[in-house]
């Protein structure tokens, strides 16, 4: 075990730049795939429930 600790000042824009990241890659896949797996369901489902 290591008890090396992270500077404030390096370690905050790290983490920041990591919660951007991550929102931005979720924003992406919610982009790419959403539209189209919509797209391809909605005529299977609708036939399944009868809409």
């Amino acid at each position: 075990m290591s008890d090396r600790k992270v500077p404030t000042r390096i370690g905050a824009p790290i983490g920041a730049a990591l919660v951007v990241t991550a929102v931005a890659i979720a924003d992406g896949s919610l982009k790419l795939y959403d539209g189209s797996v919509r797209r391809w369901m909605s005529p299977r489902l609708s036939r399944l429930f009868g809409r």
